[in-house]
């Protein structure tokens, strides 16, 4: 999602007015007539955006822009990392605010967030996410994140999981032989 914008303020006697820009109570900025103004960074959700003209005379006229920024969705939370022959199940709770869009997608990173993945189930937003090809033995710090039309949430805390080989089979029967002992 767009993160700041600019305006190009013109006014009909272009050099004889003041031009001036804020957004929320921010401090103003001179912008000249038909010039650009220097970006405006948004903040997640309503952005007021102020125009001051003063004319040569000190007549002075605002005007206001409403620019709303979509919120993200905020972190999930990692439940349970259950592990798997060469996969770890990633249970988890959606964030309990998921922003001004709908949930799309979940993505996982399992070395910091440098990369982020797709769940290979695509399509779906329920939980776990299993994550596979992953090597036996090693510890993976897994995060999360879900995905809006307004970009990606904030990532969860990190938990730590280690894929197992193969579980031996059960024991199903054991039978003993009784023997003497001597002694001597």
């Amino acid at each position: 999602s767009t993160s700041s914008i600019t305006l190009t303020p013109t006014t009909a006697d272009n050099s004889f007015s003041t031009i001036q820009v804020a957004i929320g109570t921010g401090a103003f900025a001179t912008v000249t007539s038909g010039s650009e103004s220097a970006s405006l960074i948004l903040a997640r959700g309503s952005n007021t955006i102020t125009i001051t003209v003063t004319s040569q005379s000190g007549l002075t006229q605002n005007y206001q822009i409403v620019v709303t920024k979509q919120s993200a969705p905020a972190a999930p939370s990692i439940n349970l990392i259950t592990p798997g022959n060469q996969q770890l199940s990633v249970a988890f709770a959606a964030p309990t605010n998921p922003g001004s869009s709908t949930i799309t997608k979940y993505q996982y990173s399992i070395n910091g967030g440098t990369d982020w993945n797709e769940r290979t189930d695509s399509g779906t937003t329920a939980s776990p996410i299993v994550i596979s090809s992953l090597t036996n033995g090693t510890l993976y710090s897994v995060i999360i994140r879900a995905y809006s039309s307004a970009g990606p949430g904030d990532a969860s805390s990190a938990v730590s999981g280690t894929p197992i080989g193969s579980v031996p089979n059960a024991v199903t029967s054991l039978s003993l032989t009784t023997g003497s002992v001597t002694d001597g």
